[in-house]
């Protein structure tokens, strides 16, 4: 049986993280910690963006006290997976990233991808955060390959409604 720190590792290596040095502005969520305390410089994670149109899944993993995280959990991993699996069978591919004190990035581009992606995703580790999902970084990337923006959170804030109307004038379909 797998620990949950084996499941942690699997995550990051299935991610394809890259990581850069901080820069002003940065959100603190993407600090990556292990590597700025080995290098005792700050480091930020950055995600490799395709050039391939994909649909992106927003996953916040973040819960403020008093939400059930268990029935939470599953069901946005339902949520998720059921996104996941229609745009995979249309021949779409999708990223999935999980929002949260452990910040994860799943990909898939066809159908044969979705039972690895729907186990990683039942394995997400959610957990209490009382800090809104802050997406304001997804303004500063270059979203020009990604076609659809899905949020799937349970603590929606003016500033997220904000963030989401402004990647809607980018021409990228949100929900």
């Amino acid at each position: 049986s797998d620990t949950i720190e084996d499941i942690r590792e699997d995550l990051y290596e299935f991610a394809q993280l890259v990581n850069r040095q901080y820069r002003d502005g940065d959100s603190l969520k993407r600090i990556h910690w292990k590597q700025s305390i080995r290098t005792q410089e700050l480091y930020t994670r950055q995600y490799e963006m395709s050039t391939e149109q994909y649909n992106l899944l927003v996953m916040d993993t973040g819960a403020p006290a008093g939400v059930d995280i268990p029935g939470y959990a599953d069901m946005a991993a339902e949520c998720a997976g059921t996104l996941a699996l229609f745009y995979l069978s249309e021949g779409q591919p999708v990223e999935i990233w999980g929002e949260g004190p452990d910040s994860v990035q799943l990909t898939g581009r066809s159908p044969d991808d979705f039972a690895e992606i729907y186990t990683l995703l039942a394995e997400l580790p959610f957990q209490a955060d009382p800090l809104p999902l802050d997406l304001s970084s997804l303004l500063d990337a270059n979203l020009g390959a990604v076609r659809s923006v899905h949020v799937l959170t349970n603590r929606p804030t003016p500033e997220l409604f904000e963030t989401l109307r402004l990647l809607a004038g980018r021409r990228c379909l949100v929900s």
